[in-house]
């Protein structure tokens, strides 16, 4: 998840000044998180894998919006948030 919120990161940063460097780096983080999903989908279920990537994407997506482009979110919002990081934690605790 963290590939992908670096790549997503990367994008809206280089949204501005696009070029040949930019795709490339932007390309490096996606292809990485690939890498590391292949990886993990060997271990755990793929249904469950793919709820955990996106629930930990969406939640360090509004982590790196909030510290590093000062973007603000409703209490609204927040409740949503936190609901998915209740379910990110409900389906790590599966014992």
């Amino acid at each position: 998840a963290a590939c992908y919120v670096a790549a997503t990161f990367a994008m809206k940063t280089f949204s501005l000044n696009a070029s040949v460097a930019a795709a490339l780096v932007i390309f490096g983080f996606m292809a990485t998180g690939i890498s590391v999903e292949i990886i993990a989908m060997g271990r755990e279920q793929l249904g469950i894998l793919y709820i955990l990537i996106l629930g930990l994407e969406v939640l360090l997506v509004v982590l790196v919006s909030v510290f590093l482009h000062g973007e603000s979110y409703t209490k609204k919002d927040v409740i949503g948030l936190l609901f998915i990081g209740a379910g990110i934690l409900a389906l790590i605790d599966r014992t």
